[in-house]
């Protein structure tokens, strides 16, 4: 056996799910609900999602330190103050290569599509299709642990290997690595990522008729929207420091809780803001889905804004 092989092997020994394993836990999808129809259930994919919320970190530092560099090139009056200037403008300049690079992932990287009438997953990044076979899959929970601003965080996933239907000229490995977050990332609780795998599998072998809507969008003053980017009105209405009608935001809109709304309101929406400038002015939009993912379809695209108003056309 090869080393990479081995790391292979080493890498699915934690995935004991199979197509048909029933893990004991009630279907249930919360925030990677993106749309569903008779016969393609679409999932959010991880990567534009944590592109969006770094990217509204990066066009925000380009803003405010640019606008300092600037300011300081306007009013200083010796060479120590153009020096300094140009040390500034490193950080921006800097910024901006990353804030490409996400805005590259969000428009090239689709959202992962799975088709129960051609048992297949579907999903692209740019012009290249990658196409899993469902029969074939293997699954299991996945922590990772990456550094933050404050240490070390662990997030929770549910990880899936499936055997190449079309496998890119140049391919080493056998399977496609598929990730989709828990129902709470950062939860350790299995559950959570055993409510994602039945409600996939539900979805894959029976269809949508059993399944439950999407669990309301989170709306903690923390948790970014489920949205790429969110237009100046709808980002008021969103981190206001009160109620203001909109459906779910009960959920984190909780009376104790609206002094911290108050507290990071300025904050939110100068991030939304200059996000939603960068996202206008690039003319940035999610990437398509791939057309290969509707095969078989007739019934009607349920989005998850429309799940969330009521319009849920598979109640049993």
């Amino acid at each position: 056996m090869t080393t990479s092989e081995k790391n292979q092997a080493k890498a699915k020994a934690h995935l004991t799910w199979r197509a048909t394993t029933h893990v004991g836990a009630a279907p249930a999808i919360n925030d990677q609900f993106v749309a569903m129809n008779d016969a393609a259930l679409c999932l959010r994919s991880f990567m534009p999602k944590e592109s969006a919320v770094m990217g509204r970190l990066h066009s925000s530092g380009i803003f405010v330190i640019g606008s300092f560099s600037i300011w300081m090139a306007a009013n200083s009056s010796n060479m120590f103050g153009a020096w300094l200037m140009l040390s500034f403008l490193v950080v921006p300049i800097v910024f901006s290569f990353l804030l490409f690079r996400y805005l590259r992932i969000i428009r090239r990287q689709s959202d992962f599509w799975f088709n129960r009438v051609t048992q297949q997953v579907y999903w692209h990044d740019g012009k290249q299709l990658y196409v899993g076979d469902w029969k074939g899959v293997q699954a299991g929970p996945r922590s990772v642990t990456a550094p933050t601003g404050g240490g070390l965080s662990t997030s929770f996933y549910l990880e899936m290997y499936l055997p190449w239907c079309n496998a890119p000229e140049g391919t080493q490995w056998p399977e496609w690595v598929l990730r989709l977050e828990s129902n709470d990332v950062i939860d350790p609780r299995r559950e959570y990522i055993v409510q994602v795998w039945e409600y996939i599998r539900t979805f894959m072998a029976e269809g949508p008729m059993h399944l439950p809507p999407p669990q309301e969008e989170k709306w903690w003053w923390w948790q970014p929207p489920r949205r790429i980017y969110l237009s100046p009105k709808q980002a008021l209405l969103r981190y206001l420091p009160w109620r203001t009608g909109v459906p779910g935001e009960e959920t984190g809109k909780q009376w104790w809780m609206l002094p911290f709304w108050a507290l990071t309101f300025p904050y939110n929406m100068f991030l939304m803001l200059c996000w939603w400038a960068t996202c206008t002015v690039f003319k940035v939009r999610p990437a398509a889905p791939p057309m290969e993912a509707f095969q078989g379809t007739t019934g009607q695209l349920v989005e998850a804004d429309m799940a969330a108003k009521g319009m849920w056309a598979w109640k049993v």
